[in-house]
C-alpha cells in the first residue's frame, strides 16, 4: 500500500521562507514551490491571517522596489556589453573591449511611470458638440449575414472584372 505523504505545517518558520523567496523572485507560485508547499496554501493563509497578507504585500513591494531600481540603473548608467566583430571578441590591452548599452524603451517607460501627466500617451477626447447621447446599435445576425453576402458578391465581381482585363 502506498504511503501517504505527511503534511508539513505552514507555520511561522515556513511563512518566513515563503516571504524570503517572494522578496527575491516576486512570484507567489514560484515562492510556494521553493518553500515546498502547495501554491494555494499561502493564498489561504493570506485570507485567514490578515497580518500575513500584509507581509505578502510588503514582500512584493520590496521585490518591485529592487526591480525598479535595477531598471533605473540600467536605463541611466547602462550595461557593459562585450564587443564582438566577425564572430570574435574584440580585445584591447589584453581585455575584452566593452561598450555601454542603454535601453531607450526602458527609459521612456520609467518617464511615463514617474511623471504620467507629462509623458503619457495623449488620449484626450473632446466633445465640442454639446451634451448629446451616443447610441450604439448592434446589427442583428441577419444584418451581418447580408453585409457579408454583399461583400462576398462585390469581391467576386471585382475578381471577374480583373480577370477580364488581363
Amino acid at each position: 500500500m502506498a504511503k501517504v505523504p505527511t503534511r508539513i505545517p505552514f507555520d511561522e518558520k515556513r511563512k518566513e521562507v515563503y516571504l524570503k523567496h517572494l522578496r527575491k523572485w516576486g512570484n507567489k507560485s514560484h515562492a510556494a514551490m521553493l518553500t515546498g508547499c502547495h501554491p494555494r496554501t499561502p493564498l489561504i493563509h493570506e485570507t485567514k491571517y490578515p497580518h500575513f497578507g500584509e507581509d505578502v504585500e510588503d514582500a512584493i513591494g520590496e521585490f518591485l522596489g529592487v526591480l525598479e531600481a535595477s531598471a533605473v540603473e540600467k536605463a541611466i548608467q547602462g550595461k557593459d556589453k562585450i564587443v564582438v566583430s566577425a564572430g570574435k571578441v574584440v580585445m584591447h590591452n589584453g581585455e575584452p573591449l566593452t561598450e555601454k548599452q542603454f535601453s531607450d524603451g526602458l527609459h521612456a517607460q520609467l518617464l511615463k511611470a514617474n511623471d504620467p501627466d507629462k509623458y503619457r500617451e495623449n488620449r484626450t477626447v473632446k466633445n465640442e458638440g454639446g451634451g448629446g447621447v451616443l447610441v450604439v446599435t448592434t446589427p442583428s445576425p441577419e444584418d451581418w449575414q447580408k453585409r457579408l453576402d454583399d461583400m462576398a458578391k462585390a469581391q467576386i465581381e471585382k475578381d471577374a472584372a480583373d480577370e477580364a482585363t488581363k
